[in-house]
Parts: C-alpha cells; sequence; structure tokens
C-alpha cells in the first residue's frame, strides 16, 4: 500500500515544469490540505521535503540525461534565479550542479 509521501511524489514527478502547490495535491487525493499535512507528519516528512527531494531527482536527471543548459535546467524545474538553483543543488548534493555533471 502507497503512502501518502509515495502518492505525492508521483504527483510531482507528472508535472513537466516546477511543482504542483499543497492545495493542488490536497485536491487531487481528495483529502484537505491539513488533512495532507497531518498524514505527511505522522509519516515523518513533509510537503515540502517531498517537493525537495523530487526537485533533487529531477536535476540530477536534466544533468545526467541532457545536455541542457544549469540555466534551462533550473527554469524546467521550478526556480526562476539561476543562483537560487545552484544553492539548493549544493544544498542536496554537496556539489555544483557543473561539478556534478
Amino acid at each position: 500500500n502507497e503512502t501518502m509521501a509515495e502518492k505525492i511524489l508521483c504527483q510531482i514527478r507528472l508535472q513537466e515544469y516546477g511543482y504542483p502547490d499543497l492545495e493542488t495535491v490536497a485536491k487531487n487525493l481528495n483529502v484537505s490540505a491539513r488533512t495532507l499535512r497531518r498524514k505527511l507528519a505522522s509519516e515523518g516528512t513533509s510537503f515540502q521535503a517531498i517537493v525537495s527531494e523530487a526537485l533533487k531527482e529531477k536535476a540530477i536527471n536534466l544533468l545526467v540525461e541532457t545536455n541542457l543548459s544549469v540555466e534551462k535546467i533550473a527554469e524546467q524545474i521550478g526556480y526562476s534565479d539561476t543562483a537560487n538553483f545552484y544553492h539548493a543543488f549544493k544544498r542536496w548534493t554537496g556539489k555544483t550542479p557543473s561539478e556534478y555533471r
């Protein structure tokens, strides 16, 4: 049986650009935002942690599988500022996107 976190991760992975917000995901899963937060807390995670994990996966995948520029990858996963993407990526992996590639 899928956890709530897994269901959310699937929804986020289906987004081509950026990611859905908590309210949209809750509505798609037929629960209130409050219930969704509570279920995630009981699973020991949060919506933001799941989003962060999904963005990390997507960024790594795009870096490894494509020749897209770092700017394009940042844009595709929902960062309007490339510098913020660099900081997030370094936090996730300990490396800059270029070093990782």
